[in-house]
C-alpha cells in the first residue's frame, strides 16, 4: 500500500528517479489497517479520489511556491 501510494505521489511530482525501499528498516506497523466502518455508518463519504486530491494539493504548491519566490 505504502509503495502503491508512492509511485502515485512520484508519477505526479514528475520525479523520474527509482525508489529505493530498505527491507531491513521496519514498514509500519504490521496488521492495522485503517477501518472507515464507522465514518460510513454516519454516512460519510469520500468526495474526491487521493489520487485527485494529491494533484490538487501539489498544484497549490507549486502555485504557492511560485508566489513566494516570485517566479512567475
Amino acid at each position: 500500500m505504502i509503495e502503491a501510494l508512492a509511485e502515485t505521489i512520484k508519477n505526479i511530482v514528475g520525479f523520474n528517479e527509482k525508489i529505493i525501499w530498505y527491507t531491513s528498516k521496519p514498514d509500519g506497523t504490521h496488521g492495522e489497517f485503517l477501518d472507515i466502518s464507522n465514518l460510513s455508518s454516519l454516512g460519510w463519504k469520500a468526495k474526491i479520489k487521493l489520487e485527485t486530491g494529491i494533484r490538487e494539493v501539489y498544484t497549490q504548491y507549486q502555485m504557492e511556491h511560485v508566489k513566494s519566490e516570485g517566479i512567475e
